[in-house]
């Protein structure tokens, strides 16, 4: 099948990467890709979209895409929500929830996709709210969740449990919730070395977000800050020498960060939050805030037994479920199932 994806082309940002990932995984499943970039700005009407099956890895350009549908129409458009469902103000969301009421909008079949079934429980929550049954019962018929996947490259290596990675790279999101990371990894540099460990935390920040931006007021002192690998294969290399980390996090649309580090051989502690919850369920290291810290010396002080238990009891589950393969598969199959409706039935 021939099918344009559009993505993001900015380095250093987790959409950039999803669209490398599922162009290659679907030209290594025999399809033929156009590749749409994308920069952040005014959608540009692309003629590859023509009479083409679509994949939108930027849902801000949605509204652009069916604005000019008239001049290069593609036969089924998948919107893959790529951003955290709570970072859009209210009307934006409505906007976006309201291009799925129908299974066809301006002679364009539409699904939109989650890659997490977090971002489906808040978006289908906030609409049941909002929308009369029968909208919201046609809505959901155009919404489906596919798992997103982890690259095969992310395997335990030799794994430093001293060696701290701190899992974003944009400092100045407040998601994230920096402050207090750099509070508690202060507090646990501390308990650590009070134990005769030497923990050295990280913070790598991506291009064109580094530690000044937007005068965030977090303890630069808890980290060695520098800019991430600029290859692949180093973000990959650096992932496998990381051995512990902690997520703050308030929200996150997928988390592919911390499933590459758990991927890579990393233990991580998880901050209790309903986006973690819902992600990896069985995952044993999700406590409160207080007890990040003791949760951490606890995994420290035990480090060979608990991640050989983490990887013979709780990894299996994980690489199972979340599956590039499987996530691509999935977004084809839909299409398949959406071109069809493209075309008006003959009398």
């Amino acid at each position: 099948m021939k099918i344009a994806v559009i993505a993001e082309n900015r380095p250093g940002i987790s959409t950039t990467l999803m669209g490398i990932q599922v162009i290659d995984q679907l030209e290594s499943q025999g399809h033929e890709v156009v590749p749409v970039y994308v920069h952040g700005n005014v959608y540009k009407l692309m003629p590859e979209l023509a009479r083409t099956p679509t994949i939108c890895l930027s849902e801000h350009e949605m509204r652009g895409i069916l604005r000019n549908s008239r001049y290069a129409r593609p036969t089924a458009l998948i919107s893959v929500l790529t951003g955290d469902w709570e970072e859009h103000n209210f009307p934006d969301r409505m906007a976006y929830l309201s291009m799925f009421f129908e299974p066809v909008l301006n002679g364009i079949p539409l699904r939109h996709v989650s890659h997490s079934k977090h971002t489906t429980d808040l978006m289908l929550g906030e609409a049941r709210s909002m929308l009369s049954p029968s909208v919201f019962r046609g809505l959901t018929k155009n919404v489906a969740t596919h798992y997103y996947g982890v690259d095969l490259a992310f395997q335990p290596g030799e794994n430093d449990p001293d060696f701290l990675i701190a899992p974003f790279n944009r400092i100045a999101q407040g998601a994230k919730n920096v402050v207090l990371h750099s509070e508690l990894t202060h507090l646990y540099q501390t308990a650590a070395e009070r134990r005769g460990f030497a923990p050295k935390p990280h913070l790598y920040f991506a291009p064109g977000h580094g530690p000044e931006d937007k005068g965030v007021k977090f303890r630069h002192e808890s980290y060695a800050i520098s800019q991430q690998p600029d290859t692949r294969e180093g973000y990959v290399a650096n992932a496998r020498r990381c051995g512990l980390f902690f997520s703050v996090a308030q929200y996150e649309s997928f988390g592919i960060y911390y499933m590459e580090l758990l991927f890579a051989g990393a233990v991580g502690v998880f901050l209790d939050r309903p986006w973690v919850r819902r992600l990896i369920p069985e995952y044993p290291f999700i406590v409160g805030k207080s007890e990040i810290v003791p949760c951490m010396l606890h995994i420290r002080e035990n480090y060979a037994e608990v991640r050989a238990e983490l990887h013979a009891e709780v990894l299996p589950i994980l690489r199972e479920r979340f599956s590039l393969a499987g996530f691509t598969a999935s977004l084809v199959a839909d299409l398949e199932e959406m071109i069809p409706l493209s075309k008006p039935e003959t009398a």
